[in-house]
């Protein structure tokens, strides 16, 4: 049975919840983002929420 040294499992437990925080963070970015340009076309605020799955509060934020 071969284990690995734990400084590596730790190593690489980090590196893959660094990759899901930024892969999180470009998924919300990309939501304001589109909720921005929906608020430009004067798209009602229940209705960017309902496709973005951002909140009213979130979207109100980004004016």
């Amino acid at each position: 049975m071969h284990f690995r040294p734990i400084s590596e499992v730790l190593k690489e437990r980090y590196i893959n919840y660094a990759k899901e925080e930024g892969r999180q963070e470009g998924r919300l970015k990309a939501k304001r983002e589109a909720a921005k340009k929906l608020l430009a076309i004067k798209m009602p605020v229940s209705e960017i929420a309902s496709v973005t799955g951002l909140t009213e509060s979130e979207i109100l934020a980004l004016k």
